[in-house]
């Protein structure tokens, strides 16, 4: 079974120690659209996400080291203004040390964006990835093309919310913020 590993970096603090909000939310909605697989002709697919508490904590090699040493078939970036540069420079470094798929979904990745031209990633997903994650293992002629348009994907109006399907670490602190809702709050075309 092809094996995902889903990361979701900090917004970068102004001072040192307890990092806070790094909810890989959308992760979640992710892990929880793929499996188990709900459409004809998917291949189940195993989605691990790289914990708050490493994603969170860990400096570039360490974190590096990480996902080297978990050996995923590919591995996706949640991509947002404050982590593009850190996710382009992981995917270098990371691409360096050992043949894997990379992809690279969230608001951040937009055709426009010329920030990812000549970026070490194998799939560019534009759009919320739900409806295309599902079918990502059987569909081998999407990653040729670079970049894809995830299709409309119904939300989550139906099944359970991600924190009560999806194992999420709590904080170091014990507590775990809510989101209410997928996205920032500005309307954009992404959300």
């Amino acid at each position: 079974m092809p094996s995902l590993l889903l990361i979701q970096l900090p917004v970068p603090q102004s001072v040192f120690g307890l990092q806070t909000a790094n909810i890989p939310f959308g992760a979640a909605c992710l892990k929880q659209a793929a499996s188990p697989p709900t459409h004809v002709g998917s291949a189940p697919l195993a989605i691990d996400i790289v914990p708050e508490s490493l994603s969170s904590y860990l400096g570039d090699a360490a974190l590096i080291d990480q996902i080297c040493d978990r050996q995923p078939d590919m591995i996706g970036f949640s991509t947002f203004v404050w982590n593009v540069r850190r996710v382009l420079y992981l995917c270098r470094e990371i691409k360096a040390r050992r043949q894997v798929r990379v992809l690279l979904g969230g608001p951040e990745i937009t055709p426009d964006n010329t920030l990812l031209a000549g970026a070490a990633a194998d799939l560019l997903v534009f759009g919320p990835g739900e409806g295309l994650l599902p079918d990502l293992p059987a569909s081998p002629g999407t990653w040729p093309q670079g970049h894809v348009q995830a299709p409309p994907c119904p939300g989550f109006t139906r099944g359970p919310s991600p924190y009560l399907s999806v194992d999420l670490e709590l904080g170091l602190s014990g507590t775990m913020l809510v989101e209410t809702t997928r996205g920032c709050p500005y309307r954009c075309a992404y959300c």
